[in-house]
C-alpha cells in the first residue's frame, strides 16, 4: 500500500478523469451515502448503492457499488468521511438517467481500493456551489442547485408509493422530500426539529406551483444535517447569535416580504390593478378591529385540512364524509385594517404566528386558565392601532374578495420592528465582513474537515 504522501502526490481532480483511465487516485468527501436497493433486469439481479462524492475543487461524481462491494466498503463510504479512491472503472454518464456529473461515473471493480483519510480537506469549492433562496427563486423551472438553510418545521408524510412525500420548511421555504427522502431523511429530521439544525440539500430542483416558488428532491439529491462547510458554519453562527438574543428566526421578515412590490389598499382592491408581472404584494395598514380575538383558531381534519365540527370531542369531517376523524387546531385570525384612505379585511391562517409569536397549541394552552394573563393574548389585544406590513398574494386563484375588500395575508410584520431588524442586520453584516477570513481558516474541522494528526 502506498504511503499517504505518495497517494497525495498521485491525486488528480475528478474533472481530469477519462473513460479510458484505469489507474488513478482521487481524494474526496462522501456527502451522499445513498441507500441499498434491489434491482432485476434482463442480464442481472442483485443489490446496488450509489454514493455521491466531491473533490476539493467542488466537482461531484457518482460512484456505483454492486452486491458484495456494498458490504466491503460500507465503513469507508459513509457520509462526511474523507477518503482516497484508487483505480476502478470510469464510465460515461448514462444520458437516460440523472447524474451529478454530466460526463462521468465511477464503477467499483475488483482492483479498486478505498482508504480513509484524516488530513485537512478544503470544502471552499463545495461551499461555493450553494446558492441563497433568493437566488434559487430567480432560477428557471427545472434548474438543479444546492441550497442550505435552517430547518424550522416539518410536516406529516402524505401519499403512498411513488407519490409519498413530506414537506419540510427550511428558512420558511418549503422543500418537498419525495419517496425514500420522505421516509428516511424525513424521520431523522422529525426527531431533530426542536433543535433548528442547519440542513443542506444538494441537487434539488426548482418548481413553481400556482405562482409559488418551491423546491423538490430529485433522484440524485442528498440531504446533509449540520454540515461543516463554510456557508453552513456561517449560517449556524448567525442562528446562534439570534438564539442568544431570544429571536425566533422563523418569525423574522422573509425574503418574499422584502422583495414584494409595495402598494396601497386602494391599489389592490381595484379590479383593474395590474398584477401581470408580480404575484406578491405588501401594504402597510393599522389594525382597527380583531373580529375573533377570543378564539382565533378552528378544528381541522388531519387528512383534508378542512374545518370539522367537534361535538363531545368527536369530530365530523363533511369533506371526507367521515365521523370521528383525527383533527388538530389551526390558526384563523380575522382583522379589519385601514390606512389613510381605505380599509379592508385581512385573514391570517398559519401566518398568525408572526403576530402572536407562537404556534396555535402554545397559544391555546396559554389562555386555558386566565387569558388576560397570557402574554400572547395581551400581544394580540395590544396590536390594535399599531401599523403592520401585510404580505398578500394576488393572482387568478388567490385574489381574495376584492369587492368585499377581503384578503389573505401570508405574513405580517410590525413596521417598527422591521426597521429595527434591518439595522441589526446591517451591524451584523459589518462585523461579519471582518470575521470572514477567520471563519474560512477555522471552519475545516470535523464533521467534514479534520486536521491532520501527523
Amino acid at each position: 500500500m502506498a504511503s499517504e504522501k505518495e497517494l497525495l502526490d498521485q491525486c488528480v481532480p475528478i474533472n481530469s478523469l477519462r473513460v479510458s483511465n484505469s489507474s488513478w487516485v482521487i481524494r474526496v468527501l462522501v456527502f451522499g451515502s445513498g441507500i441499498v436497493k434491489e434491482f432485476n433486469n434482463k442480464t442481472n439481479q442483485g443489490t446496488r448503492k450509489i454514493v455521491t462524492l466531491v473533490d476539493e475543487e467542488g466537482t461531484k461524481i457518482h460512484a456505483t457499488l454492486f452486491n458484495g462491494y456494498i458490504e466491503l466498503w460500507k465503513n469507508y463510504l459513509q457520509q462526511n468521511k474523507i477518503c482516497y479512491i484508487i483505480n476502478g472503472r470510469i464510465n460515461s454518464a448514462n444520458p437516460n438517467f440523472q447524474s451529478v456529473h454530466k460526463e462521468l461515473e465511477i464503477g467499483f471493480k475488483e482492483n479498486m481500493l478505498v482508504e480513509e483519510n484524516n488530513s485537512h480537506f478544503s470544502t471552499i469549492g463545495f461551499s461555493n456551489n450553494f446558492i441563497s433562496f433568493d437566488e434559487a427563486s430567480k432560477c428557471t423551472n427545472g434548474t438543479i442547485f444546492d441550497i442550505v438553510g435552517i430547518l424550522v418545521d416539518i410536516k406529516p408524510s402524505m401519499g403512498e408509493g411513488s407519490k409519498k412525500r413530506r414537506e419540510i420548511v427550511v428558512d420558511r421555504k418549503t422543500v418537498t422530500l419525495w419517496n425514500d427522502f420522505s421516509e428516511i431523511d424525513g424521520q431523522v429530521l422529525q426527531k431533530l426539529i426542536d433543535e433548528k439544525h442547519v440542513v443542506a440539500a444538494c441537487d434539488v430542483r426548482k418548481t413553481t406551483y400556482r405562482g409559488n416558488f418551491s423546491i423538490s428532491t430529485t433522484y440524485i439529491s442528498s440531504i446533509m444535517i449540520n454540515p461543516k462547510f463554510e456557508k453552513a458554519v456561517a449560517l449556524q453562527k448567525w442562528h446562534d447569535y439570534k438564539k442568544a438574543k431570544n429571536i425566533d428566526i422563523s418569525l423574522l421578515p422573509s425574503i418574499q416580504l422584502k422583495n414584494a412590490r409595495e402598494v396601497k389598499i386602494e391599489d389592490i382592491k381595484d379590479d383593474s390593478f395590474d398584477n401581470k408581472e408580480d404575484t406578491y404584494f405588501k401594504f402597510n395598514a393599522r389594525i382597527k378591529d380583531i373580529m375573533n380575538k377570543d378564539e382565533p383558531w378552528y378544528s381541522s381534519c388531519k387528512k383534508c385540512y378542512k374545518k370539522v365540527d367537534v361535538i363531545n370531542n368527536i369530530a365530523k369531517c363533511h369533506r371526507c364524509g367521515v365521523e370521528n376523524v383525527d383533527y388538530q387546531e389551526k390558526y384563523i385570525l380575522k382583522l379589519e385594517v385601514f390606512d389613510k384612505k381605505e380599509r379592508c379585511y385581512v385573514t391570517l391562517f398559519e401566518s398568525t404566528r408572526y403576530l402572536l409569536g407562537c404556534d396555535v397549541t402554545t397559544y391555546i394552552q396559554s389562555i386555558s386558565q386566565k387569558k388576560e394573563e397570557s402574554k400572547f393574548y395581551r400581544k394580540l389585544v395590544l396590536s390594535r392601532e399599531k401599523e403592520f406590513t401585510f404580505l398578500v398574494k394576488i393572482d387568478s386563484k388567490n385574489g381574495g374578495d376584492r369587492d368585499g375588500r377581503r384578503f389573505i395575508a401570508e405574513e405580517i410584520q410590525e413596521v417598527e420592528k422591521i426597521a429595527a431588524i434591518e439595522i441589526d442586520e446591517e451591524i451584523q453584516t459589518e462585523t461579519g465582513i471582518k470575521k470572514t477570513k477567520k471563519v474560512e481558516e477555522d471552519i475545516n474541522n470535523p464533521i467534514i474537515c479534520k486536521k491532520s494528526q501527523n
